[in-house]
């Protein structure tokens, strides 16, 4: 990941996390390797290309992977405006963006704090607003380094 830290104004402030991974992983070239010698074994077997289980299946698991990839985020941001309040801004890989703001007189709490999550430690930011039961995690999928 690369992070950044611009400062826009003396009152705005932004912090961004980018991803620096490939849209295409090496899943995707082992389940396209598997989906094209299905496909030459089942022309070189019968002569004709008919549709077997194991194309349909590797189709099927490529087609899934890619499009959770496109799912996932390329970009997160927080910008912070002084009196005002922070925005939260999520660019995925395939061009959806979500923007939430979150007013000043609706904070009650920011939380700096680390946590266990798949066997792993995390460092993560979060906010409690009020009348709500649930923190709003500023990087939901890009987690920045514990030096940031």
């Amino acid at each position: 990941y690369t992070y950044t830290c611009n400062n826009i104004t003396d009152d705005m402030r932004e912090y961004k996390i980018t991803s620096t991974k490939s849209i295409i992983t090496s899943l995707d070239y082992i389940l396209f390797s598997l989906f094209l010698l299905t496909t030459i074994s089942r022309i070189i077997s019968q002569g004709k290309l008919g549709i077997s289980f194991s194309m349909v299946l590797f189709g099927v698991l490529l087609i899934g992977h890619l499009f959770i990839r496109f799912q996932s985020a390329k970009e997160e941001s927080l910008l912070v405006i002084k009196d005002m309040g922070v925005q939260l801004n999520k660019k995925s890989f395939g061009g959806k963006e979500k923007k939430i703001f979150i007013d000043k007189t609706k904070i009650s709490g920011v939380f700096i704090n680390e946590g266990c999550v798949h066997f792993s430690w995390i460092y993560y930011m979060a906010f409690r607003i009020h009348d709500h039961d649930q923190l709003i995690l500023a990087f939901e999928e890009l987690l920045p380094r514990r030096n940031v």
